[in-house]
C-alpha cells in the first residue's frame, strides 16, 4: 500500500480540498449572522433545550439571548415589520405555519411549510393579514413588557412589532435585545422572516443558546462523550499497535503499514472532534478552521477504511505480493473519487450545521456519486472476498481461509445491520419524527462511528504484527503425502531440507513475501 499512498493524485486532491475549504467555506461561515431576510429567504434556528430537571449536570436555567439590529432595505424611515416567533416543536404542525401547497417531497423545514399568511389562506378565512406570520389556534395572548406576545401554554413567543425596543432613526433600524428563559425540554425553533414582499430586512447581531451544562444543543451534546470514548479506544489501539510494529519492524507486511495510517488518521480525527465539542460547549464559539480540518480528517478516515477493507479483500500482501498495475489504478481512482465526494459531504454537513444553504443540485450530485462509490466498494469487496474464498479453499490454505471467513462474517453482519438502520432512519425522517425522537437521534451517527472502530480493530487483530509475521504474508501452502503442511513461507518449516514430506530434489529459496521453487537439474545435464 506504500505505493498507493504516494500516488501523485492523492496529495493534489487534498491540497485542492484545503483551498476550497479555507478559500470559500470560511467566508460563508463567518457571515452567518449578518444576512438579509426576505419573503423567500427566512432564517430559522433549531435547538434542543434541556431544563435543569432533565439535564445531566449544570445549575444554569436554559435560555435564549437575542442581540441584533434589524434594518429595512431599501432604507426608509419606517420601523421594521419583521416577524419573529420562538416556539416548541409540538406547535410546528398544529399552530405555527401551514403545509406548503406545492409538494416538494422534501423534509427540509423551509420548503415543507408556508410561514406567511398569503392570499390563498386569506380567501379561505384562515388569516386576514398577508404581511403577517400565519399562526392558528391561539386565542389568548399575553403581552410581556409590551415587547412580545406569549400564548397560554408558554410554548409560543411572538414578536409582531418592535415598538417596545430601541429604534435608531439615523440608521432606520430597531435593536432587539431580549433574553428568554425556557421551562420546557424539547426542540425549539426560532424563526425570523419578512412577510412584506415590498422590502427586505438586514439582520446583524448574535443569537445565543445555552443549556444548563453549556452551549451545546441537546441533540449535539451526546456526541461529546461519544467522541471522547472513541478517541480513548483508538488511542489504546494505536499505542499497542505501534509497540508491536516497532518490535517486528524488520518483516512488516505492506498491509500493516496501511493499518498504521488508518489508525493514526482515525485517532487524530476523533481527538479533534472531541476538542471541538468540548470547546464549543464551554465557550459557545465555533471554530471554522477546526470544523473544516475535522471534516477533511473524517473524509480521509472514511476513505482509508474503505480502501483498507478493499485491499484486504484483494489479498494485498496476503495472497498476492503486489497489486497488478490496472488493479492499482482502479483502487487509486475509486479512493480519490470517494475521498473528494466524502469531503464534500462533510462540508455540506458543516454548512447545514451552521444553518447555511448549499446548492441543491450540487448536493444531489454529490449524494448520487457518494452512493455510487459505496456501491462500487461493496460490490468489489464482495466479489474479491468470494474469489479469495474459492481460491484458498481450492489450494487448502486453511489459515488464511480462517482469517478471511471471520473477516467476511463480520462485514456481512455489519452490512445487514447498516441496511436495516438506514431504512429505519429514512422512514422516521420521512414521517417527520426527528423532533419527537431527538434524544435518540445521535444513535445513528454513533452506530457508524463505533462500527468503523470495530472494523479497524478486527483487521488489526487478524493481521497483527508478531514473530510469525510471514505466516500472513504472501506464501504458498503445499500438501505432500496426504498431509497438510504449514505455509512454506515460514523459515522454521524449512530449516531442515530432509524434513518429512519434502522432496529431496527440491531446493526452496525464500524471500520476505515470495517463495521460489527451483528443481535441481539432472546430473547428466550438468555443464
Amino acid at each position: 500500500m506504500v505505493e498507493l499512498l504516494h500516488t501523485r493524485g492523492v496529495p493534489f486532491v487534498f491540497v485542492l480540498l484545503l483551498v476550497v475549504f479555507f478559500g470559500v467555506g470560511c467566508q460563508a461561515l463567518i457571515s452567518s449572522l449578518r444576512e438579509t431576510i426576505s419573503t423567500n429567504s427566512p432564517r430559522i434556528w433549531r435547538f434542543a433545550v434541556i431544563t435543569m430537571e432533565d439535564a445531566p449536570f449544570g445549575n444554569t436555567p436554559p435560555y435564549l439571548n437575542m442581540d441584533y439590529d434589524l434594518t429595512l432595505q431599501p432604507s426608509v424611515n419606517l420601523m421594521p415589520d419583521t416577524q419573529i416567533v420562538l416556539f416548541h416543536h409540538q406547535n410546528l404542525n398544529t399552530k405555527v405555519g401551514a403545509t406548503a401547497r406545492v409538494k416538494t417531497y422534501s423534509v427540509d423545514l423551509m420548503q415543507s411549510r408556508q410561514w406567511c399568511c398569503n392570499q390563498d389562506l386569506v380567501d379561505e378565512g384562515k388569516c386576514s393579514d398577508p404581511t403577517a406570520l400565519y399562526i392558528q389556534g391561539v386565542a389568548n395572548w399575553t403581552s410581556v413588557d409590551q415587547k412580545y406576545l406569549l400564548d397560554s401554554s408558554g410554548t409560543i413567543y411572538y414578536w409582531k412589532n418592535f415598538k417596545g425596543y430601541q429604534y435608531n432613526q439615523d440608521k432606520h433600524s430597531s435593536t432587539i435585545s431580549q433574553k428568554i428563559v425556557f421551562n420546557k425540554t424539547g426542540i425549539w425553533y426560532l424563526l425570523v422572516l419578512e412577510c412584506n414582499q415590498s422590502h427586505s430586512v438586514f439582520m446583524d447581531g448574535v443569537v445565543e443558546w445555552h443549556n444548563p451544562y453549556g452551549y451545546l444543543s441537546g441533540v449535539l451534546f451526546p456526541f461529546l462523550p461519544m467522541y471522547v470514548s472513541i478517541s480513548s479506544a483508538f488511542c489504546c489501539l494505536l499505542i499497542v499497535w505501534v509497540i508491536f510494529v516497532l518490535k517486528y519492524r524488520q518483516n512488516l507486511m505492506g498491509l500493516q503499514h496501511v493499518i498504521t495510517v488508518v489508525i493514526s488518521v482515525a485517532f487524530a480525527e476523533n481527538v479533534l472532534w472531541s476538542y471541538d465539542y468540548i470547546n464549543s460547549n464551554i465557550t459557545g464559539l465555533i471554530s471554522d478552521p477546526i470544523n473544516m480540518i475535522g471534516a477533511l480528517l473524517t473524509a480521509s478516515k472514511l476513505t482509508l477504511i474503505r480502501t483498507c477493507i478493499l485491499l484486504v479483500a484483494l489479498g494485498y500482501s496476503i495472497t498476492v505480493p503486489v497489486l497488478e498495475r490496472h488493479t492499482k489504478i482502479y483502487v487509486v481512482a475509486l479512493t480519490v473519487i470517494y475521498g473528494v465526494d466524502s469531503a464534500l459531504q462533510e462540508y455540506v454537513w458543516v454548512i447545514r450545521t451552521m444553518g447555511l444553504e448549499f446548492p441543491r443540485l450540487l448536493e444531489f450530485i454529490a449524494w448520487a456519486v457518494f452512493v455510487l462509490a459505496n456501491v462500487c466498494y461493496v460490490a468489489w469487496v464482495g466479489f474479491s472476498l468470494l474469489s479469495q474464498w474459492k481460491s484458498l479453499s481450492a489450494t487448502r490454505q486453511t489459515q488464511k481461509l480462517s482469517m478471511y471467513q471471520k473477516f467476511a462474517a463480520f462485514l456481512v453482519i455489519f452490512l445487514l445491520f447498516s441496511v436495516v438502520l438506514f431504512f429505519v432512519q429514512t422512514g422516521l425522517t420521512a414521517l417527520n419524527r426527528r423532533d419527537e425522537l431527538w434524544q435518540l437521534w445521535w444513535i445513528w451517527d454513533a452506530y457508524w462511528e463505533f462500527g468503523y472502530f470495530f472494523v479497524v480493530l478486527l483487521i488489526s487483530v487478524l493481521w497483527w504484527p508478531n514473530e510469525n509475521n510471514e505466516r500472513y504474508a504472501f506464501s504458498v501452502q503445499i500438501q505432500a503425502d496426504g498431509e497438510e503442511l504449514d505455509d512454506i513461507g515460514l523459515p522454521e518449516d524449512l530449516e531442515d531440507d530432509s524434513k518429512p514430506g519434502m522432496d529431496d530434489n527440491t531446493d526452496e529459496k525464500i524471500t520476505n513475501n515470495t517463495v521460489i521453487q527451483e528443481e535441481e537439474e539432472d546430473s547428466d545435464s550438468e555443464v
